[in-house]
């Protein structure tokens, strides 16, 4: 199961002679998205972030559409969508799937740990190694995975193509086993949003005595506008590497980043009305805090 995935690369479906008249060149799609709620990706990598693939670094830019509930994935170089579509996560892995034109979907994993990233813009490749696996088990190969049987809902014999439900659990099991087999990236300045974040659970709750006021300020010397409505612009003393979180009323994370400029624009355009805070923190872990009105 461990074996090398290289090798299916450049197969989109894949060719297979049952004896019995069995289907061939099957293709395999799920009719429905993962079952598991939509994940806002920005809320772990940022709105940019970029990856050391090879001996090439590579940056992206990262949205999310609240209307929609769609991530969008942008190669800044190339200005290619290598992603649009919804993301779930179960268990400790991202779930990505890409609906196609006949209103089916692939789905594909993605592993973000530890400041690397596999699987990301490996769909293919993926649904590939999946598409073989079923045809190992319609036909009875040796040591076919029987779990995957779970997965089948129709098989058309005329037109060799499969429906799939997306069961979680057996999704896990399968892209589990293969995970450590797709190519692995380093994410270039990694910061973990989540429970390992730099902001303590104590952090989240922000108090508004703490609020300072931007002429006082090292870090941000200016925020504006404010109140806004599309974009807000933040003036900072950039001496060193700054990270943002933009957090509501409520504690929670809504926008992140990395602050790579003195004159730095963000987009609040999708944001609901109400009471946010901009937190910022330098490389020696000064925290500073401003209040933001989205109108």
């Amino acid at each position: 199961m461990k074996k090398t995935l290289l090798i299916l690369l450049a197969v989109v479906t894949l060719y297979s002679c049952d004896e019995n008249g069995g289907i061939t060149n099957i293709k395999s799609t799920f009719d429905s998205p993962f079952p598991k709620r939509v994940k806002d990706l920005t809320f772990k990598l940022g709105n940019e972030f970029s990856i050391k693939h090879n001996n090439d670094t590579i940056d992206f830019e990262l949205s999310f559409n609240k209307t929609k509930r769609i991530n969008y994935i942008v190669n800044n170089k190339t200005n290619d969508t290598i992603f649009s579509g919804v993301i779930n996560k179960y268990k400790g892995l991202y779930y990505f799937n890409k609906e196609l034109n006949d209103s089916t979907y692939w789905i594909y994993a993605v592993e973000i740990n530890n400041g690397i990233i596999r699987g990301l813009g490996t769909e293919l490749l993926q649904m590939s190694y999946l598409n073989e696996e079923i045809n190992r088990l319609l036909l009875k190969k040796e040591n076919y995975n029987q779990d995957l049987q779970g997965l089948i809902k129709t098989i058309n014999k005329d037109t060799s193509i499969i429906k799939l439900i997306p069961d979680k659990k057996i999704m896990k099991k399968f892209y589990s086993s293969i995970i450590d087999s797709l190519p692995a990236d380093t994410i270039i300045d990694w910061f973990e949003l989540e429970s390992n974040s730099i902001l303590s659970n104590n952090d989240k709750i922000i108090m508004e005595t703490e609020l300072i006021e931007t002429e006082n300020n090292e870090i941000i010397l200016n925020l504006y506008p404010n109140p806004a409505n599309e974009f807000i612009t933040l003036k900072t003393n950039l001496s060193e590497k700054v990270i943002y979180y933009i957090i509501d009323i409520n504690g929670q994370i809504v926008r992140s980043g990395q602050i790579n400029s003195n004159v730095f624009k963000i987009d609040v355009s999708e944001f609901y009305s109400g009471t946010y805070f901009i937190q910022v923190y330098n490389e020696t872990e000064r925290k500073e805090t401003v209040k933001l009105i989205i109108e």
